[in-house]
């Protein structure tokens, strides 16, 4: 029928329990068509979120840096892994909504649509902010990884590990 959305989950989702409360509170989603609508604004939001966290963590990491202060070990790292993959989760999430305001399918009415196309758009900006965040996250990481080196023992190096180094 066409007010019958079945879902199908692993695990539960902050966006999935906003966009419940809502509807718990009279609110929200009023046909299976504004639902859809509404569980991807509400996961682009909290991405979006997610991703704005990640900024300001790694602008203080990089105040850490030019203060000469060593930020936690690998800190850096996991907020570059995190970026690259949020990045690998928001791009098909893209695709689709941006497809699915594209397809003419009975159901989406032309404002569905448009607020499908605002949110592909927002998902958009979200991973060109991802994707330059992560780009800027390297250079910064660049003093802190050249500190620990200098800062570390140095160990002679004999010429079998060089040997089986260059074999591997």
């Amino acid at each position: 029928t066409p007010d019958f959305i079945l879902s199908s989950r692993r695990r539960s989702l902050l966006s999935e329990k906003d966009v419940f409360q809502q509807l718990v509170l009279g609110g929200g989603a009023i046909s299976s068509a504004d639902w859809l609508v509404e569980i991807c604004d509400a996961l682009t939001d909290r991405a979006g979120e997610f991703v704005e966290e990640l900024h300001d963590q790694i602008l203080e990491l990089e105040e850490i840096v030019l203060m000469r202060e060593l930020p936690a070990n690998g800190r850096l790292a996991r907020i570059r892994k995190q970026l690259i993959m949020i990045r690998r989760y928001l791009s098909p999430q893209r695709d689709l909504v941006a497809r699915l305001a594209n397809e003419k399918l009975s159901w989406l009415d032309e404002d569905d649509r448009r607020r499908l196309l605002d949110i592909a758009d927002r998902l958009r900006r979200w991973l060109d902010e991802a994707a330059e965040e992560t780009q800027n996250a390297a250079p910064a990481e660049e003093p802190v990884a050249a500190e620990a080196v200098e800062a570390a023992p140095a160990e002679e190096i004999t010429p079998a590990e060089v040997a089986s180094v260059e074999e591997a």
